[in-house]
C-alpha cells in the first residue's frame, strides 16, 4: 500500500522560529553578566564553604547555558538555512513555469 503525505512548509514562521530561539539566547547573556556578579561577591558570604558553592553553582549553570546556547544557534541557524531553501526553490518553480518575478 503506498501512502501520500502532504508537507506545507511556511518559510516564514521557519524564520520566526529562529528569532524567538536567538531571543531566548539572551537569557544566557543576561545570566553571564550576573554570574560574573555573583561570583565577585562569593567571597563576602561569610564562610569559604558557602562561597566555594556559589562558584561552583555559578561555574556549573554558567557550563550548562552555555551549551544549551551553542544548540539553539545551531537550530536557529538550521531553520534560516531551510527557509532559505524553501524560498530559493519555490521561486526557482515560479520562474521555470513563467510565473516568476
Amino acid at each position: 500500500m503506498m501512502y501520500s503525505v502532504t508537507l506545507r512548509v511556511e518559510p516564514e514562521s521557519l524564520i520566526e522560529a529562529a528569532s524567538s530561539l536567538r531571543a531566548t539566547l539572551s537569557f544566557v547573556g543576561d545570566w553571564n553578566r550576573s554570574k560574573t556578579g555573583l561570583t565577585a561577591t562569593a567571597p563576602a558570604a561569610g564562610h569559604a564553604v558557602m562561597a566555594d558553592s556559589i562558584e561552583q553553582f555559578c561555574n556549573e549553570w554558567g557550563y550548562g547555558f552555555g551549551n544549551i546556547a551553542d544548540e539553539l544557534e545551531e537550530i536557529a541557524q538550521a531553520l534560516e538555512t531551510a527557509a532559505t531553501a524553501y524560498l530559493d526553490t519555490e521561486q526557482a518553480i515560479a520562474n521555470a513555469s513563467g510565473g516568476g518575478g
